[in-house]
This record gives C-alpha cells, sequence and structure tokens, in this order.
C-alpha cells in the first residue's frame, strides 16, 4: 500500500534572515516616517518590502 496522504512541503532557499535589532530599528523608523543612513545592507532588503 503506497503512502500518498502524507502533505508535501517545499522549502524556500530564498529566504533570508535579519537581526531583530535590525528589525526593531527599521520598523520603528517606518513608524516615524524617518530616513536611516546606514553602510549595513540588512536595511537594504528592508527597504524593498512592501507593507500594503
Amino acid at each position: 500500500m503506497a503512502n500518498n496522504t502524507r502533505p508535501r512541503f517545499e522549502v524556500n532557499s530564498t529566504a533570508i534572515t535579519i537581526p531583530a535589532a535590525n528589525l526593531l530599528i527599521a520598523a520603528c523608523a517606518r513608524y516615524y516616517s524617518a530616513e536611516l543612513e546606514t553602510a549595513d545592507s540588512d536595511f537594504a532588503l528592508l527597504a524593498k518590502l512592501d507593507t500594503n
């Protein structure tokens, strides 16, 4: 008897990890409509996120 009833999952290999402190800083800046000046590439990735 074949076991075809198990759910199948695909792993997204494009996931990124961003430190919690950077998420908090970005969230506060976005909330207060403040601009950030940084050389940290995490913030460039966060700036691309669509919040709508």
